[in-house]
């Protein structure tokens, strides 16, 4: 009870003085209309930008939420830590509608330069026993450094991303992606080496 009363409370404060509080302290830029919950779990760091109507929920632990240098946040993404922790590295751009949520106690953390196209979508899987939903499963994701994830793609809390690897649009992982490939499909698998994608551009 005590979180839903601390989250309407903070639902009725105009964000714009928070935003511009927060701006102005870390060196950033957060849209007069994005919606920070739980700011003091939140820690921001010189040149992030957050975009309009973006949402981020930064839960139960001090620092649970920590975005990097020059991280930039796009219009109208979610970012839910859910009482786990969620770490965006230096020069990551999460686009446009996409969403990140972790789990209880877990983790989902983000390497450097990684460039992830709208409307992806990071987030928690349940495990069934039978027809019975036996509840979300709590598990870890790391996506390395230099990823890129396209458009729509879907990642299950749970599975890892290697460094420098390429995850075509629309695609569902559901099992780790080793580095240095491109992978795609539902489930995603390896369609060729990142070696051979970079051939294959410059032919």
């Amino acid at each position: 009870m005590k979180k839903e009363l601390s989250y309407l409370l903070q639902t009725f404060v105009p964000s714009i003085f928070k935003n511009t509080f927060l701006s102005l302290r870390y060196g950033c830029f957060i849209h007069p209309s994005a919606k920070i919950y739980w700011a003091r779990n939140l820690k921001l760091s010189r040149g992030v930008r957050i975009g309009k109507g973006v949402v981020i929920m930064a839960q139960k632990n001090k620092k649970s939420v920590v975005l990097g240098k020059n991280v930039v946040i796009e219009d109208y993404s979610i970012i839910n830590n859910h009482n786990g922790f969620i770490e965006i590295k230096d020069n990551t751009t999460i686009n446009q509608y996409s969403m990140i949520q972790s789990t209880l106690d877990n983790t989902v953390r983000i390497g450097e330069r990684v460039a992830i196209a709208p409307y992806t979508r990071i987030v928690p899987n349940h495990s069934y026993n039978g027809e019975n939903r036996t509840g979300t499963i709590h598990a870890s994701t790391e996506i390395g450094n230099n990823v890129w994830i396209g458009a729509g793609v879907t990642i299950v809390i749970g599975v890892n991303i290697g460094k420098n690897s390429i995850i075509g649009a629309n695609s569902v992982v559901t099992r780790d992606i080793e580095d240095n490939v491109v992978a795609a499909g539902t489930p995603a698998k390896l369609i060729k080496t990142f070696q051979e994608y970079v051939q294959k551009q410059n032919s």
